[in-house]
């Protein structure tokens, strides 16, 4: 039997090619049965893969007598095998407490950091971890009663980051106990993997017994097939995710505004998987805590996308925020409260007392003249000119009759009940409607300047000119106003 251990574990490090010729690799060991097999194992294929090993321990210094002699142990059993041996002891608590994370997490954090750290000071490829069958069955398990997705479902990888590896994830405990009596390796039992108050250890020690007796003796062999087919076919669709994420057509990034824009009729068209997929995908791009993101959200982002509505938005966790702006749904920094920000349009000119309201500021015209607007880097400059200099046809210039405007000229931001007439049409329309005709998105809406008279709106900045103002065979003196833009 442990002829057939080292044979599979062989076969799983060429199948996921674990490991290279003169791989330098750092072997996590506890001092339990698994991490010391591990030890074993990998000595043992050392000199066909031509491998350097280091032996790397923490003392986690939660149980000071058996953690220290845990310790002692693996720097007996690295010495007995000729194999260097970094150990360190942290105080888990200590840090637990400072960081307000539970014991368990910053155990793990710090472990992983700790590996690391001898890797790099080696030089080394690969992290060696001593999880096996019986280790993954239980994660499967335990991820399937909090309610993962296939990504948990999947449970841990044989390689992952390209530098973890899982050499024994295809073994059993029994094949382990079997493999140390046959090498005589000696190894200490961790009284804290028998404490039922741990969730995983009520897996192990309650849940799998029972299932193995009374449903299924397989158990374990069946769920770590299962896992394994679970993480082929989520593979592919990551790398499906990755390959929309990269079209242009479906999603854009905006690194300079730190948004990610998703086009919605082609984001639709998708199959439902994939939508979630790639929701969670771009949600945790966008997060620098890379946490956070569950089911819930997932279903509420796809619900604003599907409502029908053409704007809405979503409030996440970490300051993250999802608008639906007609067919883009934008994910971004949540937008902070108008409150204490920045006026949406900035002039130069003095402001005229009465015009704005709040977060609104109204400015004066003089002719000739420039307004030159902060927000949007727009300059607009004012003259008379004669009928004969009129050129239409540049978008950026626009023609008044001057007779026609009402004094005092103002330029500002929009204001509840705003109207304007329509170049060709009678009757007056709502800039409400305006803007839901042209699909401009709310957030949007309070940054579009206005040019207005003591009438209404004469002029929605590079949008739609009055009826009112035009220039007609009467027309005998042209306000002119050119809008040119600068970052």
């Amino acid at each position: 039997m442990s002829v057939e251990l080292l044979k599979k574990v062989k076969q799983a490090i060429d199948r996921y090619r674990m490991l290279d010729t003169g791989d330098g690799v750092v072997v996590a060991v506890s001092g339990g049965p698994d991490s010391v097999a591990l030890l074993g194992v990998l000595k043992h294929l050392s000199a066909e893969y031509n491998l350097m090993l280091v032996v790397a321990h923490l003392n986690h210094g939660l149980r000071p007598g058996p953690a220290d002699e845990e310790e002692a142990l693996v720097h007996r059993i690295s010495a007995h095998l000729g194999l260097v041996c970094e150990s360190q002891m942290i105080d888990i608590a200590a840090i637990s407490r400072v960081r307000k994370t539970s014991v368990e997490e910053t155990a793990r954090e710090e472990r992983y950091r700790f590996l690391e750290a001898i890797r790099r000071q080696y030089n080394a490829r690969k992290i060696a971890l001593g999880h096996h069958a019986g280790d993954q069955a239980e994660t499967v398990l335990m991820n399937l009663l909090r309610g993962s997705g296939r990504g948990g479902l999947r449970g841990m990888q044989a390689v992952r980051e390209e530098r973890f590896i899982r050499p024994l994830l295809g073994v059993t405990r029994a094949e382990i106990s079997e493999y140390l009596a046959w090498q005589d390796l000696p190894y200490l039992i961790d009284l804290s993997n028998i404490d039922e108050r741990c969730f995983r250890n009520r897996i192990r020690h309650r849940l799998i017994p029972e299932l193995k007796t009374r449903y299924n003796p397989r158990l374990e062999e069946n769920l770590c097939r299962t896992a394994e087919i679970l993480s082929l076919e989520d593979d592919y669709l990551q790398r499906t995710v990755e390959e929309l994420v990269d079209d242009r057509r479906m999603v854009e990034i905006d690194a300079a505004q730190r948004e990610i824009r998703i086009n919605i009729p082609l984001f639709l068209g998708l199959h439902e998987a994939l939508q979630g997929r790639l929701i969670k995908y771009l949600l945790l791009s966008h997060a620098k805590q890379k946490q956070g993101i569950g089911y819930a959200h997932i279903r509420d982002v796809k619900a604003l996308v599907q409502c029908g509505h053409s704007s809405g938005s979503l409030h996440l966790p970490f300051g993250r925020e999802v608008r639906r702006e007609y067919d883009v749904l934008v994910i971004g920094r949540r937008m902070r409260s108008p409150r204490g920000s920045e006026p949406a349009v900035q002039c130069q000119e003095e402001v005229s007392a009465g015009h704005p309201a709040a977060g609104m500021i109204a400015c004066d015209i003089g002719i000739p003249g420039q307004v030159r607007i902060e927000a949007q880097k727009m300059t607009l400059s004012l003259d008379f000119v004669d009928r004969s200099a009129v050129r239409f046809g540049d978008g950026r210039t626009v023609y008044m009759d001057y007779a026609c405007i009402v004094p005092p000229l103002v330029v500002r931001t929009p204001q509840p009940g705003d109207r304007i007439q329509p170049l060709g049409m009678t009757g007056m329309k709502k800039l409400k409607r305006h803007f839901i005709d042209r699909k401009i998105p709310v957030r949007l809406r309070g940054q579009v300047p206005l040019f207005v008279d003591g009438r209404s709106v004469i002029w929605i900045v590079g949008q739609m000119l009055s009826e009112r103002v035009k220039l007609t065979d009467m027309t005998t003196k042209v306000l002119r106003i050119e809008r040119t833009e600068k970052i």
